[in-house]
């Protein structure tokens, strides 16, 4: 893997933020965000002007639209080529604000080789930046892919502090003919960043359920609204007023991106009449795999092609359809919250008249197939068309092999760990039982400097007994015994007493690698798909890491050449998923649920890769105030 350390230290001189050439970013327009399209540069000035929203309060209910970036609804759209060198001067202008408005920006799927202290965490990679206070970002556009940013501070993710970061493949990789075939990419008006408006839930709302009767997210907030790149979504058709719309023309293919920027909600994409051609999953290209409907979680990436059709009429109308896994408990048949745009046909600049046309079987024959279920079996009536699950483990498969020089090994394992997360009483989110508070100085600085700190590591024996509930600096160590060997973990979302009330779906990624999915597993269900137990293959304490049942390793783990890779991946409610990869990149790397309030409330881990390799950061990028 290529050491990006000699990108370090450029232009981070104090004077270089007033001499930086920033590219000029476009305006918002229709329903897409300001785009800052770095094109041909190999290297990409861009600036980011944090501030808040003076008429809209933190009231701490997803107000959503708190913080701007660049004063829009949501952050620019970043379009670099691939192994670019993006520098991206954050300048954090909250006026007035508490000390808890600092703020931090993480480069979600981007590895950051050589370079972990740009990674953008808070407390882990770097300090926070103060009010007042400014960071320069220098990483490589690496991988390519569709990927995107947001704070790492709190909930400002939550509250508007987010945008999209597409990273062009090479036009070599993906316009091969015998591949994918041609089709429109159009990042700047195919991106749609989806997302969900939370609310304090009242006597008057009803009441939502998950439908494998796991629990839901968080208890005390509930689905309000959907938006797409900060567009309020109707929750009815309305022929009168189609938008947001999405225009293509007849019998064109072209390239959608989807990004599940939500705050917890688990979430369905369909588009009437027609079929997703999935081409990519967290920045990876895969084989083309066809299906009617795509589940996503928080964090998540999918690409796909949308064939249009050369037959339909301009001016032809159909609804694309963002609906929530959960449903209302008292009708399964109906999801908790639905919201609609629209794919509009068209021809040229001319207007045409608008026709709904509303495909009421929504497939063209028989059941729908669906990618990426949190289930084994879609429960049966929690939705209003039949679905047939597909994992990412079974179906998708890379489209361009990965060398063999840079696949993990699925015996010769290095490393194996086991993080279990869950919530306790008083929501309080846990991994093994430990509940993540933030260190007291960035772990990639104290670590470098021989520091002691109040961390807890995975491999100490903890006082559980005596303290129900550790809290503490969590952390993993992988030393340089296991460089360039093969690592795996096993996340689970597992009842260490048996209990199927507490146990959730969680989104679990990870900073710092793309890993191999291995293996899915999940609960036992019965015929109406309801868990009735949890996976019998881990045995999990109370406090601490787990361990296969009776050491023995199960079957059905798999790693080669064609096999998926994400940085996001669905945790199903009483199962676990196998991921590996290999200990290349020395760094400090959070590993966490991407539900904002199980992170807040501690779901989470710093992962210490090799961190006797790693570079010394610059002590300029250590200063405390910036």
């Amino acid at each position: 893997m290529q050491n990006d350390a000699r990108i370090r230290g450029q232009d981070t001189d104090e004077e270089c933020f007033d001499q930086a050439n920033y590219i000029t970013c476009t305006s918002a327009s229709g329903y897409n965000p300001s785009v800052c399209d770095c094109k041909r540069r190999w290297r990409c000035y861009i600036k980011f002007n944090i501030t808040k929203v003076p008429d809209h309060p933190d009231t701490g209910v997803d107000p959503n639209d708190v913080f701007r970036i660049n004063n829009g609804l949501i952050g620019p759209t970043i379009i670099a080529r691939s192994n670019a060198v993006l520098v991206v001067d954050v300048f954090n202008n909250i006026v007035g604000a508490p000390d808890d408005d600092d703020v931090s920006m993480h480069w979600h799927g981007m590895h950051q080789v050589g370079v972990p202290w740009m990674d953008g965490v808070g407390y882990v990679t770097q300090w926070p930046i103060p009010p007042g206070g400014r960071f320069r970002y220098i990483f490589r556009a690496k991988p390519s892919g569709t990927h995107w940013y947001h704070s790492h501070m709190r909930s400002q993710r939550d509250k508007g502090m987010y945008g999209a970061l597409i990273i062009r493949e090479n036009k070599r990789d993906i316009y091969h003919p015998n591949k994918l075939g041609r089709f429109r990419d159009e990042p700047d008006k195919k991106t749609l960043a989806i997302r969900e408006h939370m609310k304090q839930e009242t006597a008057a709302d009803p009441v939502p359920c998950f439908p494998d009767n796991s629990e839901m997210p968080d208890l005390d907030e509930i689905l309000e609204w959907f938006q797409i790149n900060g567009y309020k979504l109707d929750s009815k058709i309305d022929e009168e007023n189609v938008k947001p719309f999405f225009n293509v023309q007849p019998g064109e293919n072209y390239r959608f991106r989807l990004i599940g920027t939500m705050s917890q909600t688990i979430l369905r994409f369909s588009i009437d009449h027609h079929k997703l051609y999935v081409i990519s999953t967290d920045g990876y290209l895969t084989r083309p795999f066809e299906t009617d409907v795509l589940i996503m979680h928080v964090g998540e990436r999918y690409d796909f092609i949308l064939k249009a059709d050369d037959s339909v009429e301009p001016g032809t109308v159909y609804p694309i359809r963002i609906e929530s896994v959960a449903v209302r408990c008292d009708d399964f048949s109906k999801p908790e919250r639905l919201g609609f745009a629209y794919l509009r046909y068209t021809k040229g600049s001319s207007a045409e008249t608008v026709i709904v046309n509303e495909h009421k079987s929504r497939c063209y024959t028989g059941g729908c197939t669906a990618l990426n279920c949190p289930f084994k079996s879609y429960p049966k009536g929690a939705s209003d068309v039949t679905l047939e699950c597909h994992d990412v483990y079974d179906v998708l498969r890379l489209l361009y092999p990965t060398p063999n020089t840079d696949i993990p090994s699925a015996t010769d394992i290095s490393f194996e760990g086991f993080f279990n997360v869950g919530i306790k009483g008083q929501g309080v989110a846990t991994v093994n039982g430990i509940k993540f508070k933030q260190a007291s100085e960035p772990l990639v600085q104290s670590h470098y400097n021989n520091q002691t700190l109040d961390e807890c590591k995975y491999q100490d024996t903890l006082e559980c007994e005596s303290n129900p509930t550790p809290s503490c600096p969590h952390t993993v160590h992988i030393p340089k015994q296991h460089k360039m060997k093969t690592i795996r973990f096993v996340f689970s979302s597992i009842s260490s007493g048996g209990s199927l009330s507490s146990i959730r779906t969680h989104p679990m990624h990870m900073h710092g690698h793309s890993f191999f999915v291995a293996k899915i597993a999940y609960p036992s269900y019965d015929h109406n798909g309801t868990i009735v137990s949890q996976t019998e293959d881990l045995t999990i304490p109370n406090c601490g890491p787990g361990t296969w049942k009776d050491d023995v390793q199960p079957e059905g783990i798999r790693v080669d050449s064609e096999t998926i890779r994400k940085d996001v991946i669905i945790i199903p409610a009483g199962g676990y998923v196998v991921v590996d990869f290999l200990a290349d990149n020395p760094g400090w790397w959070f590993l966490h649920c991407h539900i904002d309030v199980h992170l807040s409330n501690g779901m989470g881990i710093v992962v210490g890769e090799l961190p006797e390799c790693q570079n010394p950061p610059l002590p300029d990028l250590m200063e405390q105030t910036n």
